[in-house]
């Protein structure tokens, strides 16, 4: 229903409606538009009608999406109605005390009862060996009203319809909760999917954001971890190599050094031996001649 205030005689003339659906993102989604009934009282005006913001189901709103109301008419006079907030850009706002997320121009979809949804899910590792353990870690959220229900969050192995770990939650509210599993690697599986509320326990407005996965490349076999470490760590593995080189170099040279010093102190040794011993045959052959004088 839409109310509004008008000098000139609306009646006898058709009215129509018109809606935008667009996104989070603000992109249009949907738009549409119906033949409205209308009932002038003086100058105030109700109009009412139907709107089919569903489309056949093509394109249904969810939690998050806004929608945008304007009215298109005449008088009897043939003069369009005032766009000022009433238009594409700028629609009809909503009472203040009907509003609850102060947007006024805008009407925001929401849910009343629960709405599960996956922030976000990682892996500790993105680039793994065959039968290496990965944990996966997915962050669980209620964006929509509290639930006490019990519900279960199951982690898949690529698109097998056996989960490999499952975990239990009894109800959350307005938090995250990051829930974890281990996952043994396997050749040819390429990701590994979470889905909460896989039991479809809880009944929710909209479950299209009830799963997500994450992306795992099994790129070599089991035992050969290094070689992604070494590719993963070029620098790393380069001045070791370099060390390995450079560090037996500077050994031998200290080594070398050490027992060329050590040869020069014997050789300064034996001439010191030398010249002592060339002072003895000296002092020897001096008493021989006194010896001879006498």
């Amino acid at each position: 229903m839409f109310l509004g205030w008008e000098d000139a005689d609306l009646s006898g003339s058709p009215q129509w409606v018109h809606w935008l659906i667009r996104d989070e993102n603000q992109r249009q989604i949907a738009s549409g538009s119906s033949l409205l009934g209308m009932l002038q009282d003086e100058q105030a005006i109700t109009w009412t009608g139907t709107v089919d913001l569903i489309g056949d189901g093509t394109n249904p709103p969810l939690q998050g999406y806004e929608v945008g109301f304007w009215i298109e008419g005449w008088d009897s006079a043939g003069n369009p109605l005032a766009p000022e907030g009433n238009s594409k850009s700028d629609p009809i706002r909503e009472p203040v005390d009907l509003n609850g997320d102060h947007e006024l121009q805008w009407i925001l979809f929401g849910a009343l009862g629960a709405q599960l949804t996956i922030e976000r899910i990682s892996a500790d590792r993105e680039i793994v060996a065959n039968g290496a353990d990965i944990e996966i870690t997915a962050w669980i959220s209620n964006v929509g009203g509290d639930t006490n229900l019990e519900f279960t969050v199951a982690f898949y192995s690529g698109d097998s319809d056996e989960p490999f770990a499952t975990q239990k939650l009894n109800g959350i509210a307005d938090e995250s909760i990051p829930i974890s599993a281990t996952w043994a690697a396997e050749r040819g599986v390429e990701r590994v999917v979470v889905i909460v509320d896989a039991d479809n326990d809880i009944i929710e407005v909209d479950e299209t954001d009830n799963s997500a996965s994450v992306g795992i490349s099994v790129e070599y076999a089991w035992g050969m971890g290094w070689v992604e470490s070494a590719r993963q760590n070029l620098l790393a593995v380069i001045g070791i190599i370099i060390a390995m080189i450079v560090l037996p170099i500077v050994a031998f040279v200290s080594m070398k050094g050490a027992i060329t010093g050590r040869s020069e102190l014997f050789e300064d040794d034996l001439l010191f031996d030398d010249e002592y011993e060339d002072e003895d045959d000296d002092y020897e052959d001096d008493d021989y001649e006194d010896d001879d004088d006498y």
